[in-house]
């Protein structure tokens, strides 16, 4: 009995690290989604910074450097879903499996050690999920950075299109004060042919 507790133990064990599995998969569709989202931001930015000419120049590499960002984070959650779905595989196995040692455990003695023996094996699972566990962890962690990186770059964007529209705003003041004098400079011709 104490066997087949225990097996049941491990077993809700596992399936409490599969349902953790899936909070990483959700939290890591938040940060794809909001991937993809900065992607094409950072794809309409570099459109208007190419309308923008050459006071866009420095806008455009910016813009650049948040796309590739961007992309080496969509890359990065490819890769932490594709071991999420590896490691939920492997815990719906191993709860499959303990619940059919489970079963034998009750049958007989003989049974019961070869759950023993099971229960081994899946331990050294549940410590190979630990350190998947621990691997999702860091590249977790390398997400967040990433993230920090590319909010860095958004602010540098912001800064480089106050300065855009600065630059604008000061032209078209030069482009005023221009045709003003331009308009006297014509009057005063006129005086002179008179």
């Amino acid at each position: 009995a104490s066997l087949s507790t225990g097996v049941q133990t491990t077993a809700e064990m596992i399936q409490q690290l599969a349902q953790d599995s899936q909070k990483i998969n959700s939290v890591v569709g938040v940060i794809h989604s909001i991937a993809e989202q900065t992607n094409l931001l950072a794809l309409n930015a570099a459109i208007e910074a190419a309308r923008a000419g050459e006071m866009g120049r420095g806008f455009a590499v910016v813009a650049d450097e948040v796309r590739h960002l961007a992309k080496r984070v969509q890359t990065s959650t490819d890769e932490i879903t594709a071991m999420v779905s590896a490691l939920q595989a492997g815990t719906r196995d191993a709860v499959d499996f303990m619940q059919e040692s489970s079963f034998k455990a009750d049958d007989c003695v003989q049974q019961a050690q070869e759950a023993g023996a099971a229960l081994a094996e899946i331990t050294r699972a549940v410590a190979q999920m630990r350190e998947s566990n621990t691997q999702i962890a860091v590249a977790a962690e390398q997400q967040s950075q990433v993230a920090e990186e590319m909010n860095r770059a958004v602010v540098s964007i912001r800064d480089v299109t106050e300065n855009t529209v600065q630059q604008t705003v000061d032209s078209a003041t030069t482009s005023n004060q221009l045709a003003t004098l331009a308009g006297e400079l014509n009057r005063a011709i006129g005086q002179l042919k008179l």
